[in-house]
């Protein structure tokens, strides 16, 4: 089983979203953030479009981040007695291991910023419009193409899997700031993020970000 790229191939370079241009080199402290999710799961999905983009979006916190994202959930990779092939099987299904597949290898191919916000693109719809997700966020997908075809789902995601065992989250999304993860704060993490990262940041560099409550 391969990931999902819809038989697309094309190549961009560089990165711009939306009307901004991130400037490279610019000397800011970041805040380590890791969300842990699935591609197909309805609450992040959610999470992404209400909480997540308009956090690292809208209030222009991405600059001040040190983002991870971690596409690998419930998912469980074993081994076939019958082959000795190692399988994968997710909570929603095959379609699921095959985005969060494609979703890795976006992230380990692509400048972050640009992944996190094509990613976020193709999370808003199924099948995954990576087409317009990459030329809008300017992606070049010859190394993502060779990264779907040239290894099998388990061995793209296994590195995630072993990532959110070690969080062992009882439900995604999950969001670990700062390289902790709190269970006790994962219900107002995902409904109140900015808040949350807002106040994480200022207790570790003593920063009060524009336009934090």
């Amino acid at each position: 089983m391969k990931c999902l790229l819809l038989g697309v191939f094309v190549a961009f370079s560089g990165f711009v979203w939306g009307n901004q241009t991130i400037a490279k080199g610019l000397e800011v402290s970041k805040l380590k953030v890791q969300i842990y999710y699935e591609s197909l799961c309805p609450d992040c999905i959610q999470f992404f479009k209400k909480q997540l983009q308009k956090s690292m979006r809208e209030k222009d916190r991405l600059p001040y981040t040190d983002l991870e994202l971690v596409p690998f959930g419930f998912a469980k990779i074993e081994q076939d007695p019958a082959t000795n092939d190692l399988v994968i099987r997710c909570q929603h299904g095959d379609k699921e291991c095959k985005v969060n597949a494609l979703h890795a290898c976006v992230l380990e191919n692509s400048e972050p910023e640009a992944a996190f916000y094509a990613i976020s693109c193709m999370m808003s719809s199924y099948p995954p419009k990576v087409k317009m997700c990459a030329k809008k966020f300017h992606l070049n997908l010859e190394p993502i193409v060779k990264c779907c075809r040239d290894r099998t789902i388990p061995e793209i995601l296994d590195k995630y899997g072993r990532e959110t065992a070690a969080i062992n989250p009882q439900s995604v999304p999950a969001v670990a700031l700062d390289g902790i993860f709190k269970p006790d704060e994962q219900d107002q993490l995902t409904s109140e993020f900015d808040k949350m990262f807002c106040r994480a940041y200022k207790d570790k560099f003593g920063i009060q970000l524009e336009d934090c409550e």
